[in-house]
């Protein structure tokens, strides 16, 4: 997951992923994640997330024993 200061993204494993505008949608009940106007945003998210996993490891995910690649 990631968070901007307007932004939330979360890149599930094994389901959708979500894109919360938390300014106009500070419930989190719209998900942008289809939205194609937010393709750059979200691949920009992902992306970061990637070299973050590259930099500390994947942690206590492991365990999960999949490798997904953006």
């Amino acid at each position: 997951m990631m968070r901007g200061e307007r932004f939330k993204y979360i890149w599930h494993r094994d389901d959708i992923d979500e894109l919360y505008d938390l300014r106009e949608d500070s419930a989190e009940m719209r998900n942008l994640v289809h939205d194609s106007q937010q393709a750059n945003r979200i691949a920009e998210m992902r992306r970061s997330i990637v070299e973050m996993l590259e930099r500390t490891g994947p942690g206590p995910f492991l365990w999960r024993g999949q490798n997904r690649k953006p």
